[in-house]
């Protein structure tokens, strides 16, 4: 497993242009996810739903010259992926459920995936711990350097002043 998510496979490249494409609106105005489907992406490249699976997950698939076409845009060049594709790429790289993710955190399934969406620096962080490497994060998200300041000597304990106690005088 190639755990650099500066670099994307050919597989991945189609995933992320689906993910990428606009989503047209439905007829009968039924909720959607923000994303093109399998389905949509195979009718918009003119290849068979399994033919588009198959290509998506890395499979090798005979290609006919007339299919060449529809699939040139692989290798035209990109824009750089957001925090939030690269999460979503290094979960799909690590072969994690989304269930196991949870346990690991101690987190809801709407967490994991509203803190993918929102580019959580605890999720990076989780993944850096997996091995992952190659994020794109801003500046403003990095942890800023810790500068100690030189503080003065304390001296030992039995060198301190003692406290003095004051005693009310008795009535």
């Amino acid at each position: 497993m190639n755990k650099d998510l500066s670099r994307l496979s050919q597989a991945e490249e189609l995933w992320l242009w689906r993910t990428r494409q606009p989503v047209p609106l439905r007829p009968d105005g039924a909720r959607r996810r923000n994303e093109m489907t399998m389905r949509e992406a195979a009718k918009y490249l003119g290849l068979s739903r399994e033919r588009y699976q198959h290509l998506e997950q890395g499979r090798r698939v005979n290609i006919s010259i007339d299919e060449l076409p529809s699939l040139a845009f692989l290798r035209m060049p990109r824009p750089e992926l957001s925090l939030r594709e690269q999460l979503v790429l290094a979960r799909r790289r690590s072969g994690l459920y989304i269930r196991q993710i949870m346990a690991e955190l101690g987190l809801s399934h709407q967490t994991i995936l509203a803190r993918e969406s929102n580019a959580s620096r605890r999720l990076i962080d989780y993944w850096i711990g997996k091995g992952f490497c190659g994020f794109n994060i801003p500046s403003e998200t990095l942890p800023r350097p810790v500068v100690l300041v030189r503080s003065r000597t304390v001296p030992p304990a039995e060198l301190r002043p003692r406290p003095v106690l004051l005693r009310r005088a008795a009535s």
